[in-house]
């Protein structure tokens, strides 16, 4: 599932900031093992659930770290209803490694 603390915002103003939704996992299902301390890419389905195309550029950023991840740019633009897979890199912490 897409982390809860992740939300996505444009890089420009906009009139109305880009509004997605988890569909599912894309790679890396939820408790799948994986090498620990390694960075691994994990990718979901979101969904553009707002009434307007996202802008080109977007980042995803983490509302409790305030870290901010770029994403490539997109051409075109995701439009309402259309899915889009988004990739962040994962690192898996020192110990038993189950990814959620």
């Amino acid at each position: 599932a897409l982390p809860k603390p992740l939300t996505f915002r444009g890089t420009q103003p906009v009139q109305q900031p880009p509004q997605a939704q988890y569909v599912r996992d894309h790679s890396l299902p939820d408790n799948c093992v994986v090498k620990c301390g390694v960075t691994h890419l994990k990718a979901w389905v979101v969904k553009n659930i707002g009434s307007t195309p996202w802008p080109r550029e977007l980042q995803v950023v983490n509302i409790e770290t305030r870290k901010v991840y770029g994403l490539p740019a997109m051409d075109p633009p995701v439009r309402p209803t259309e899915d889009i897979a988004v990739c962040l890199p994962c690192v898996a912490p020192a110990g038993e490694c189950h990814l959620q």
